[in-house]
């Protein structure tokens, strides 16, 4: 099966938190869907790169983290969960520091693999996922943090979610786009330091139809072969 997008949550405007405690909203799993990815980009406190993810009070498990600009002003965070439970449930992200911005991405069609990334920082008004090796059957999502304010993705724009300035990820972006060979994400920001990170979504490819009719024969609708 081709993977396909499901739903993103709580909307395209993701969920903020300002200050300490513990972001959280709604995400609808539709009945087809099979994997869950949360991306959420936080500062305050810096140091142990420490969350707890969950969704439906089940523990998601982490894809990967970057520093925005390999530095110490914030990160950019992403995590999976494999058959989540479907309906409307609730994403819960814990990190003990303050200033979070996040949303959730499900899909259809996944082939019940550990979810690969690559990940990229820098500093400017481009960030960049980097090249995600994927492949026709399946999707790559991009996640983002910038310490300016996000206006735009390439490809599929999910989620723009802007809160602040008060370090290098007070703003989260999310994107995702079919696969190829080689496929790189970007978000357009107001030059400042960023973290991205690239997730492939692998699906499952079809069976090929193997014909049982020998080379230089037919078969007829009675089912004989004749030449």
């Amino acid at each position: 099966m081709v993977t396909s997008f499901n739903a993103v949550g709580p909307s395209s405007a993701g969920q903020k938190l300002a200050g300490t405690g513990t972001l959280s909203w709604s995400h609808v799993v539709g009945a087809s869907a099979n994997l869950l990815l949360v991306g959420f980009a936080w500062s305050g406190g810096l140091g142990s790169q420490s969350a707890t993810v969950t969704f439906n009070s089940v523990a998601m498990t982490r894809v990967a983290t970057i520093p925005s600009n390999n530095d110490s002003a914030g990160y950019i965070d992403v995590y999976y969960l494999k058959n989540p439970s479907v309906g409307t449930f609730t994403v819960s992200i814990s990190t003990g520091t303050g200033d979070m911005e996040g949303g959730s991405l499900s899909y259809i069609g996944h082939d019940g693999t550990n979810p690969t990334s690559v990940t990229g920082f820098g500093s400017s008004a481009t960030a960049s996922t980097g090249a995600i090796t994927s492949n026709a059957n399946s999707m790559v999502a991009g996640f983002y943090c910038c310490g300016n304010s996000f206006s735009s993705t390439s490809n599929n724009q999910r989620i723009i979610s802007n809160l602040n300035t008060n370090g290098g990820a007070g703003n989260f972006a999310a994107n995702d786009a079919t696969g190829a060979a080689s496929v790189t994400l970007t978000a357009a920001c107001t030059s400042d330091f960023w973290g991205a990170v690239g997730v492939q979504i692998a699906g499952t490819g079809g069976s090929p139809v193997v014909s049982d009719v020998p080379v230089g024969y037919r078969r007829r609708r009675s089912g004989l072969l004749v030449r």
